[in-house]
């Protein structure tokens, strides 16, 4: 992650609240609504502008110093996943340097191409079980939350919020209902919520606020037009009480609210009597101090040196202090350094007249000088946004290239938002703009790209490629195939996305200092080397990764990085090479244990376990497996199938051969009903391994039964299982010729020892001696190097007699050593929980409670949830709780799974 995303300075002037005023009217009957909401998760206030949202917030948490108070003020440019939950995370920062980083990497990665993808639920898990262990109670306040548009920020928060710690409670103020699940919250008692009504002044705390307003107190007649007239708007009682400061007595004051019936009808629904009181103020205002907040108000914070810069005048500092203590327009937030932001009323009605007043042409040199001081301070983004403000499209483009320099821009969705203002003329002669905005447009689609997206991002490649034709920059050109490359991927069409990345690094430059090139590159060699591995062409694929991995290096893109030495580890344990596997599987570990990345450690974990398991260190391969299906993210499909293949050769290799089936039955019934692309190879290994099980129980008839499938004829594991029973069968001469003529296919390393096994095992059959030792001695050959136990352990007895048999012949002493270690293994235990139903089918299927195979069994029926609740005369949740354990417990997600399992495991007899 970036340097730059690990500071919350460019923030800080959003996460302060607004001081509260020096005299503010007490609302005890607010502030206890208040205080009986904590017993709900979230507390929603929602109201128009100027009902005292964020004042009656700011006075419920001054008495509740004991709770830890995280403050973010939201804006329209926090319409960005990463900016937005940057921002919350940055606000916890303030108090705890350490805290969400990890979700914070995890995040940014989230948004790199090619894997943008919908919002990621990881990474706020993990700042959820970070913000677990905070022992303080904490409130969580989100204001001017009706600033936020974007969809993909609505559902994560949506998450975080259902999954908040109960040392946390979350407020969110907004001018309208935000689109969350708030009848699902309601319905469950999760939220609390406070609306226009709640916060409009009872009479009784507007005579309060009278008394504090006027020197004298207001007859009961005038008292009652001012709450007839304002009902109870706590900024329409500011604006008046400002408007009428400058009257002279307590008659001229009561006259002019009794007055205030002519307009009566002119007050509803308060924007006329907005409108008409802010302007009767501002126009009060001396002219000096009314240019001077005309000039400012495109600024969402205020500090001296800025509206020093803007305006071309000193003394800013001095002027804002002034006017913020005098109550009128601005808020102090607290924090060092002097910030202020408008009221929202006010900066409304200031911005519109200040289009009246000081024209466009005066309000964008405004917006430029404000420009101009953002990037001298390094905040580039308030540069970016103030130059498109100022219609300064070519230095905003200029800005923008420079946030891309490193290749690495976490806020698509603002870079979206970006160039979507910029005009035509402008992109053509930024092609790289061109491409970057082609890229977002693409890339942040959550479904199928529409047909006018579609055509925009063709137009905008275009516009790309004649830009770079015509700076002869013939070698950027090859980014068109990188966007190609990545959209194809995207899109599950793999044999495209790896010609175009080949197409792709044939262009680009190879130059290590221009780390944005770099990182497509290292995209693109990824990609090709997927298209390898899918080619079984594990060699290149290597090669390939490896120079994709030194590129991902030198661009620091983390995510890609972690992925790649998973891929060189996976591709050295199919090459054979476990020692290097183990080692680059280490490697990822502890870099996704710095990161908190839950799904590579997840696969780095399994590929241990698979390792461990070769070695016959089975119990440190089943603790693996289980860590690796207890940080898996509940999607990961394919690897939750390959830990359940794994468990039940554990079982299998301890002699539990029950256990095994079960675990394989379950497998292949959630694998039957799979869809996803590596179901079939998976589900062809599950039926080989289902095979091998059912012929060592002694049921020939099953066995050939599953080799019988189509899928398995051509397929050369399959093709050894024949052999085995056939070698069962005492035909040692067919097994014989059937091995021999699958040796030029067995050339993935674990067949080929266990094809050489197998024919060390038949020759000895045969009666032929001097051939199986050679067979043997080949098999061992092949497996030392790299400590292959589990292979030969698995054959038996037979196998242990002929390796005794060997070891007189044998004259090299490595070859002899590793012989005698298999020996000893043979000798020891198969390491093994204490009975069969403590063992590691424990971690695929639990045993089911009396009521959950009642409710199986009705699911296998067919019965709805209803129907299931009204027969077992329960409610309509125990039933969805039930059929939730079962889920998991079967290992699997929806009923025609549960009742495939249910009826191979024989807890269904229909």
């Amino acid at each position: 992650m970036p340097e730059a995303f690990t500071s919350s300075s460019l923030l800080l002037p959003k996460l302060r609240p607004p001081r509260l005023l020096s005299s503010l009217v007490a609302r005890p009957r607010l502030l206890a609504r208040l205080d009986a909401a904590l017993e709900s998760k979230v507390t929603l206030l929602v109201a128009p502008a100027g009902f005292g949202k964020t004042t009656v917030i700011g006075q419920w948490l001054h008495d509740r110093q004991a709770k830890l108070l995280i403050w973010v003020s939201l804006d329209s440019s926090d319409n960005d996943l990463f900016r937005f939950w940057h921002s919350i995370i940055a606000a916890y920062q303030t108090f705890q340097p350490d805290l969400g980083r990890g979700t914070l990497a995890l995040l940014y990665e989230a948004t790199q191409p090619p894997f943008v993808a919908q919002p990621p639920q990881t990474p706020l898990t993990l700042l959820l079980n970070e913000l677990t262990q905070q022992q303080q109670d904490t409130l969580l306040v989100l204001d001017d939350y009706h600033a936020i548009e974007e969809p993909a920020i609505h559902e994560t928060l949506t998450f975080f919020l259902d999954h908040l710690p109960n040392t946390l409670h979350v407020l969110l103020l907004s001018r309208n209902e935000p689109p969350l699940p708030l009848l699902r919250w309601r319905a469950r008692g999760d939220i609390a919520e406070l609306h226009a009504a709640d916060l409009r002044f009872t009479p009784e705390e507007t005579a309060a606020f009278t008394q504090q307003a006027f020197s004298a107190p207001l007859s009961d007649a005038a008292l009652k037009q001012l709450d007839a007239s304002v009902q109870g708007w706590a900024a329409g009682l500011r604006l008046l009480s400002l408007s009428l400061a400058g009257q002279r007595s307590q008659r001229e004051v009561e006259c002019a609210l009794i007055s205030l019936d002519k307009r009566a009808e002119s007050f509803s629904p308060y924007r006329p009597l907005r409108d008409y009181l802010v302007t009767e103020i501002l126009n009060a205002q001396p002219p000096e101090l009314q240019h001077f907040l005309l000039q400012t108000s495109a600024l969402g914070r205020l500090s001296g040196p800025l509206c020093d810069a803007v305006t071309l005048a000193e003394g800013s500092a001095t002027r804002l202090e002034a006017i913020a203590q005098a109550g009128l327009f601005l808020e102090a937030l607290d924090g060092a350094g002097g910030w202020y932001r408008f009221h929202a009323l006010f900066a409304e009605v200031l911005r519109r007249e200040a289009v009246q007043h000081l024209g466009e042409t005066e309000l964008r040199a405004l917006s430029l000088r404000a420009s101009r001081w953002y990037e001298q301070h390094g905040l580039i983004e308030e540069a970016i946004e103030a130059a498109l403000r100022a219609y300064d499209f070519e230095h905003a483009a200029l800005l923008i290239e420079r946030v891309d320099m490193d290749g690495e821009i976490s806020e698509q969705y603002t870079v979206r938002r970006w160039l979507e203002s910029m005009p035509e003329a402008v992109l053509r002669v930024h092609p790289m703009l061109c491409w970057l905005a082609a890229l977002s447009f693409q890339m942040l689609q959550e479904d199928s790209v529409s047909t006018t997206v579609s055509e925009r991002v063709e137009r905008l490649l275009h516009m790309a490629e004649e830009g770079w034709h015509r700076q002869e920059d013939l070698a950027s050109l090859g980014l068109i195939a990188v966007f190609h490359a990545m959209s194809a991927w995207r899109s599950v069409q793999f044999p495209r996305a790896t010609e175009y990345a080949q197409q792709a690094l044939a262009m680009l430059p190879d130059n290590e200092q221009e780390r944005h090139i770099q990182v497509w590159c290292s995209i693109c060699q990824f990609i090709v080397g997927v298209g390898f591995m899918y080619d079984d062409r594990f060699e290149e694929a290597r090669s390939s990764f490896l120079q994709a991995h030194a590129r991902s290096l030198i661009s620091r893109y983390q995510r890609l990085t972690r992925g790649l030495l998973l891929l060189i580890g996976a591709c050295n344990y199919v090459l054979g090479e476990l020692q290097q596997a183990h080692e680059y599987y280490q490697q990822v570990l502890s870099a996704a244990r710095r990161q908190s990345d839950r799904e590579v450690l997840a696969r780095a974990l399994l590929g241990l376990a698979n390792i461990a398991f070769e070695w016959n260190d089975l119990a440190h391969s089943e603790q693996q497996v289980g860590e690796a299906l207890a940080l898996a993210p509940e999607d990961l499909s394919d690897l939750r199938n390959d830990a359940a293949l794994q468990l039940a050769q554990i079982a299998h290799a301890r002699g539990q051969i029950t256990s095994a089936q079960q675990q394989i039955a379950v497998l292949l019934a959630r694998l039957q009903t799979a869809t996803a692309p590596e179901a079939s190879s998976r589900h062809l290994d599950a039926l080989v391994f289902s095979a091998h099980l059912a012929l060592e129980t002694g049921d020939i008839q099953a066995a050939q039964h599953i080799l019988e499938r189509p899928a398995l004829q051509d397929l050369t594991a399959a093709r050894v299982v024949q052999t085995r029973i056939l070698l069962v069968q005492s035909r040692p001469q067919e097994a014989l010729q059937q091995l021999e003529s699958l040796l030029p296919d067995a050339r993935a390393w674990r067949l080929a020892v266990e094809t050489r096994i197998l024919l060390a095992l038949t020759h000895a059959a045969c009666q032929h001696e001097r051939e199986a030792r050679e067979c043997l001695r080949q098999a061992l050959s092949l497996a030392r190097s790299e400590g292959l136990v589990r292979i030969f352990l698995s054959e038996g007895n037979p196998l242990a007699r002929l390796l005794r048999q060997l070891i007189p012949t044998l004259h090299e002493p490595a070859l002899r050593s590793y012989v005698q270690s298999i020996l000893r293994a043979f000798a020891t235990p198969a390491d093994h929980p204490p009975s069969d139903t403590t063992s590691s089918s424990s971690l695929l299927v639990q045993s089911l409670s009396t009521q959950e195979q009642r409710v199986l069994r009705l699911l296998a029926a067919g019965r709805s949830n209803l129907e299931i609740a009204q027969d077992l005369v329960v409610s309509i949740n125990t039933v969805k709780d039930h059929v939730k354990n079962l889920y998991r417990k079967l290992g699997v997600t929806n009923r025609l799974q549960a009742s495939e399992v249910g009826r191979r495991l024989h807890l269904i007899d229909f």
